[in-house]
């Protein structure tokens, strides 16, 4: 773990899980929701024994105010060696007592599973497998692929879509029709997202982390996923070194990093947020209220509405508002709340 790195603290220990619950709350505070937080769901696993206190711990990581989804911890070499082989019985098993906590705190809409990132089409038959799994273990217990819902070899057996956000992978077509399925389509920005498409690298200038929630409204995308908050390992100093990407064939400025160390700089086991996490944040706000506007608006207030929404960011590759555009989009639906009885029962905040 970079928290171990970077907050000198011991692997294993309950400093290292008071400090994820720091980081997590950053998160959470700016409605983000994390992946692992090192700790396997209470009596998932016979014979398993965590830390003191892990089922408090992830009561209070994801059961607080800016939490949209719980993925449970299971991957193809962790809790099992061989999940989708020898180990079958044992992975539905713990999948399905996963599944029976997360709906006893009430999670039951917000847990996931993910185990295959950015497959490549020879990897269908083993995404499908997968998919019979979890099925058998809850029915409710959707499985996330990032990949593109065209693409056919995992078509059937993708509950959450991944598109990378990309001229290649993403298309709004394939939201509408994932809809009428059932299934939810959670976009991501990554270092193959280049501009003008909307980034999260520390070089762009415009406001394209907020756009992300102004964009995820127009095309109907149910979440943002992003690969990881705290991805310090390739560089020694990450406030001196922004290069926390870099490959032979590429560069990623902050690239996988919305938080900083609080350690190196006086602050041990705070993380310090970076100004595209904010920025995250205000897209999501702004996303929550052109949703809770959308549902109580009449017709002629969501025709406004979209106008507005287009103002500030035309197309996928074309953001770059005003700060004058952008108060009259918030203006626009707040107008309409002002004048509304009611905003039903709208669900709000991206995944």
């Amino acid at each position: 773990s970079q928290l171990v790195r970077f907050e000198q603290v011991e692997p294993g220990t309950t400093q290292l899980r008071d400090v994820t619950e720091r980081y997590a709350g950053e998160l959470a505070a700016a409605r983000l929701s994390v992946g692992d937080v090192g700790a396997l769901p209470p009596r998932s696993l016979p014979g398993h024994r965590g830390l003191p206190g892990d089922a408090a711990y992830l009561e209070r990581v994801f059961g607080g105010r800016g939490v949209a989804s719980v993925r449970i911890p299971f991957y193809l070499d962790h809790p099992f060696a061989d999940p989708l082989g020898r180990d079958r019985a044992a992975a539905v098993a713990f999948l399905r007592r996963s599944a029976r906590w997360a709906r006893e705190q009430g999670w039951r809409d917000r847990m996931y599973v993910f185990v295959f990132d950015e497959p490549d089409d020879s990897l269908g038959g083993n995404v499908r497998e997968l998919h019979e799994l979890v099925r058998e273990a809850d029915p409710g217990l959707r499985l996330l692929v990032t990949r593109e819902a065209s693409a056919r070899a995992f078509q059937g057996s993708v509950d959450i879509w991944g598109p990378n956000i990309s001229p290649t992978r993403f298309r709004p077509v394939d939201v509408t029709t994932e809809h009428r399925r059932g299934n939810d389509t959670w976009w991501y920005p990554s270092i193959t997202t280049w501009q003008p498409y909307p980034t999260l690298f520390i070089d762009e200038l415009r406001p394209t982390p907020r756009a992300l929630g102004w964009l995820a409204w127009r095309n109907q995308v149910d979440g943002i996923l992003y690969w990881s908050a705290t991805h310090w390992h390739e560089v020694d100093d990450p406030y001196a070194d922004p290069a926390t990407y870099n490959e032979p064939d590429v560069v990623g400025n902050g690239d996988g990093v919305l938080l900083y160390p609080g350690g190196p700089v006086g602050l041990p086991g705070q993380p310090v947020p970076s100004v595209r996490l904010f920025q995250l944040r205000d897209g999501i706000d702004d996303h929550d209220l052109l949703v809770l506007a959308d549902c109580a608006a009449t017709p002629a207030q969501r025709a406004r509405l979209r106008a507005a929404a287009r103002s500030v960011a035309p197309a996928m590759d074309r953001v770059d508002p005003t700060p004058a555009q952008v108060a009259a989009l918030r203006s626009t639906a707040l107008g309409v709340l002002d004048r509304a009885p009611g905003t039903g029962d709208c669900r709000t905040s991206p995944q």
